[in-house]
């Protein structure tokens, strides 16, 4: 009789279980918006979270889906929670700048209590976010970056003697590795105000911590996609995204740092001393505050400066003719500058510039924009009603790898950044850096890093594409970022 009770009980709650996910699942078709079929339990995000192929890819096909049959936006669901997908750059532009007001925020759950480091000015939303961009856009400008650019300097000389380390021993240049190493070195140095030497010794505490949040573990990458999709679901879960190592880390670091200054008047040109300095303007400026943005500050030069870096030099190994000319580029403008690499020298680098946009066109780091809706908005020439609360997406990787705006999408070709090609395009097909009052405030300073340390290698040393390198190039199903699969291996050589 009791199994009996309990398969009827399981049986009603499972049906249960259906009907609200079929309920769930008309949200869309309610409103007259195309999506791809769901599925029980994950909807339409059940290869992302089961980690079965790059969901970059996978947004980058429905785009195309939509674009084929003329839509100019479509839905999807993350579990039963709905996203809207927008393919059209008139409505993208409209979001992101014209009706900023709203899709202010960033979709991210933040709990500043228990988990300070999501404090940061990436996740951080409404009023604390505008006061708090307001404060720390001044420490992006060129000036400042000019005041960081010796720092910046030192570590690709660190990069220099290890590909010198690496041609003498007759090994294979990882070019994932180094990249990451020699970023970690400039986000030590101009961030934190510490000499990490991560291009010497690479087991250091900043890389291993690195390392942990992108290659996450499956509990790590569901959580976090959790976090990103559906936010409102975090506030009943009892778990942080960062672990208590990673918080008491970058907490403690910071802290130390800063303190260790303030006691013995100590003053470095970088970007702690720059909000240390906001700290002491700014009463409402906490050390939770510093310590958060100098760990996104580590976030994003970690990841999309190094993937970007990496990603330019397999390219200029695989397109020798675009090498040498970049290679010629580098040496001529620095013979006007007695072979220093300085600020000005980069800033006249026309063509390595382009290559860096086409790099950034080609394999954006980050190839998903989002927002969420804060403010209930009608999308323009419909009916359709976006309700307050619903997730936005807007996949790069689609629209910058639309023939449409680009054709040969899959060829390498700086030339397509030229003014000229640039004026017969809509400013809309090339958002790396996202676009609006929320347009990464970093960007000078990224691009920076990744001209250094493409201008230090290509002047003495030639690269050619190792066999050990997967071609044709394939993308890692986890993590949020575009990487190759099996990393990029490079023969280099002295020239």
């Amino acid at each position: 009789m009791l199994s009996e009770i309990l398969a009827a009980s399981l049986l009603t709650l499972t049906s249960l279980v259906y009907l609200y996910y079929r309920w769930c699942f008309r949200y869309w078709k309610n409103r007259g918006v195309y999506t791809l079929t769901p599925s029980i339990p994950f909807g339409n995000g059940a290869n992302k979270i089961l980690s079965r192929t790059c969901f970059a890819l996978d947004l980058k096909d429905y785009y195309f889906i939509l674009k084929n049959k003329g839509l100019r936006y479509g839905g999807l669901y993350f579990g039963t929670s709905p996203l809207f997908f927008v393919t059209d750059l008139d409505l993208i532009k409209d979001m992101l700048t014209t009706n900023f007001q709203h899709f202010t925020d960033h979709p991210f759950f933040v709990d500043e209590k228990s988990d300070p480091l999501s404090g940061h000015l990436l996740f951080l939303k409404g009023e604390k976010w505008k006061k708090f961009r307001a404060k720390l856009s001044p420490s992006f400008t060129s000036s400042k970056i000019k005041m960081m650019f010796e720092n910046i300097r030192k570590c690709a000389r660190g990069l220099e003697d290890l590909i010198e380390e690496t041609i003498a021993k007759n090994e294979i240049f990882n070019a994932r590795d180094a990249m990451n190493r020699f970023t970690t070195d400039v986000i030590g140095s101009c961030g934190f105000g510490i000499e990490i030497n991560s291009l010497k010794n690479p087991n250091n505490e900043f890389r291993k911590h690195g390392d942990q949040i992108f290659t996450p573990s499956f509990k790590r990458e569901f959580f976090i996609s959790i976090a990103t999709y559906v936010p409102k679901l975090m506030n009943y879960l009892i778990i942080n995204l960062h672990d208590k190592g990673q918080i008491n880390f970058f907490f403690n670091t910071t802290k130390e740092t800063v303190e260790y200054r303030e006691k013995h008047n100590y003053v470095r040109k970088d970007f702690l001393q720059q909000l240390i300095q906001l700290k002491k303007a700014d009463n409402e400026v906490t050390m939770a505050d510093i310590a958060s943005n100098i760990y996104v500050f580590f976030l994003a030069g970690y990841e999309t400066s190094a993937t970007t870096t990496t990603f330019l030099l397999y390219e200029l190994a695989a397109n020798k003719n675009i090498q040498g000319k970049v290679r010629e580029e580098v040496r001529y403008v620095l013979d006007k500058y007695n072979g220093e690499i300085t600020y000005e020298a980069l800033m006249e680098m026309a063509y390595l510039d382009k290559c860096v946009q086409e790099t950034l066109r080609k394999y954006p780091a980050f190839p998903i924009l989002n927002r969420i809706c804060t403010k209930t908005y009608k999308v323009p020439e419909s009916d359709l009603v976006i309700e307050k609360g619903t997730v936005v997406l807007i996949c790069l990787f689609g629209i910058q790898s639309d023939p449409e705006y680009y054709p040969d999408p899959q060829v390498f070709d700086p030339e397509r950044f030229s003014e000229e090609a640039k004026s017969t395009r809509d400013n809309f097909t090339w958002l790396p850096f996202g676009e609006g009052p929320r347009i990464c405030i970093g960007l000078k300073l990224g691009v920076i890093q990744i001209k250094m340390a493409i201008a230090s290698l290509i002047r003495s040393y030639k690269f050619s594409v190792n066999s050990k390198t997967q071609i044709p190039m394939k993308f890692n199903e986890k993590g949020f970022s575009l990487t190759a699969k099996g990393g990029i291996w490079l023969n280099a050589e002295k020239c």
